[in-house]
């Protein structure tokens, strides 16, 4: 038997509450605890849950549904398991990110790599 204490926080009030719970040491004993229909009934929720993640993950990277089906079979996808990154676009990202900035921070922004490429221009240090 494995206790597990389990918190939950309101986010409004921010107040805690803890509960102990046995979820079992493992599958088998999870399947004694609370039989097979609801094991399984619970790996598939999450499952799921994890699935339309990937889903929307790729979606926000602009594939179609064409290219989404391909990039889940060639990753052989499987729930619980990551799957790898490619390299990152720092250009793209950092473009993406300054599509999502107010006015205001986009000016600041703006005025820090003028400041920077005039230090690089001129000689200077870069990272200062």
């Amino acid at each position: 038997m494995a206790l597990q204490a389990i918190t939950a926080t309101d986010p409004e009030t921010k107040a805690e509450v803890t509960y102990e719970f046995d979820f079992g040491d493992n599958l088998d004993h999870a399947r004694s605890l609370f039989g097979e229909a609801v094991v399984f009934s619970n790996y598939r929720q999450k499952a799921i849950i994890s699935l339309q993640a990937a889903l929307r993950s790729l979606q926000k990277k602009g594939l179609s549904q064409d290219q989404i089906t391909e990039k889940l079979r060639s990753l052989k996808w499987k729930p619980g398991v990551r799957t790898p990154r490619g390299p990152v676009d720092t250009k793209a990202a950092m473009i993406e990110k300054f599509i999502s900035m107010n006015d205001e921070e986009k000016a600041e922004f703006l005025e820090t790599l003028r400041a920077r490429a005039a230090n690089q221009a001129y000689g200077a240090d870069a990272s200062s």
